[in-house]
């Protein structure tokens, strides 16, 4: 992150409803968020978990958190509340960030879980905060930048709960090392470029959308958040701001082949669709190749 505002700053970093902000400005602003954090009372190795949609705070925490020498879990915005309450149960988290669609359940998030001593909203609608929550962009805006306290190596920067297919979810633990050679993994054979126009449009709880963020911030490309999947938003959203690269769940690909008036979008601007997840059915994988004839298709898990 830090390369990223030093070699692109002035250009486009993240890019989320109508907000576009620069790389310099996103690295301002997460050492500002880890100051916020620390405020609050936060310790070396106190966990942060976030419930949220996909957001730029989202994007922030993932190294706002680290940056603080926090460590980031985040929850399954598809859970019922006892799995949530178990995964903050299972990390211990001192913090709970939530957006407008999950704050009313973070009251009784916090009852059934002690550990959580502090509610940080991050929506934009104050009225809809939950009662006594700090405002995410408060923390923002009345710190100064932290420096970065350089959690790194083999030191846990962000838990990512599995789906919990096989039993109660796991926290995997990913270590400062393991989301550096990560990044590495995801830019170099995806092509991942300064030049790159990426669309964020998996759930940003799932390691998938985690390990493409890092390696867009590894490349200092341009990213393009959206809070939530529709099939003909993301058409629109890859014809009207020209997106290069997309990572997406062969279910996703789908919707949107199947969406109405597809052949009206203008997908030539696309380079490389990222797919995984879940196994691609051959079929599938032919059709969405006659549909964008240009694009390389990368399998990833």
């Amino acid at each position: 992150l830090r390369r990223a505002a030093r070699v692109r700053g002035d250009h486009p970093g993240i890019e989320f409803e109508g907000v576009t902000r620069s790389w310099a400005t996103v690295e301002d602003r997460v050492a500002r968020a880890a100051a916020g954090l620390r405020a609050l009372g936060l310790q070396r190795g106190d966990r942060v978990a976030v419930l949220s949609e996909n957001s730029t705070a989202f994007f922030e925490l993932y190294w706002a958190a680290p940056w603080a020498d926090l460590i980031m879990a985040s929850l399954n915005t598809r859970w019922a509340m006892p799995e949530m309450i178990a995964a903050l149960q299972d990390c211990a988290a001192t913090a709970l960030v939530v957006d407008a669609a999950f704050a009313p359940l973070a009251e009784q998030l916090v009852k059934a879980c002690p550990s959580v001593r502090h509610v940080i909203y991050a929506g934009s609608d104050l009225a809809a905060a939950p009662s006594g929550a700090r405002a995410y962009e408060a923390l923002v805006a009345e710190n100064q930048p932290l420096a970065d306290q350089e959690r790194g190596g083999g030191e846990v920067v962000h838990l990512f709960y599995t789906s919990g297919t096989t039993g109660q979810s796991k926290g995997a633990m990913l270590t400062s090392d393991n989301v550096f050679f990560t990044g590495l993994m995801i830019a170099s054979p995806f092509a991942l470029s300064a030049g790159a126009n990426a669309l964020c449009v998996m759930p940003m709880f799932h390691v998938g959308a985690g390990t493409f963020l890092v390696g867009l911030t590894f490349a200092a490309s341009g990213i393009v958040i959206a809070r939530r999947f529709d099939a003909a938003d993301a058409l629109k959203t890859i014809a009207e701001r020209r997106i290069t690269h997309s990572v997406l769940v062969p279910a996703m690909i789908n919707q949107m082949l199947n969406s109405p008036n597809v052949e009206s979008y203008d997908l030539t601007c696309m380079e490389r669709l990222i797919y995984g997840a879940s196994p691609m059915p051959p079929a599938l994988l032919k059709r969405a190749m006659e549909k964008m004839p240009g694009v390389g298709f990368n399998q990833g898990y």
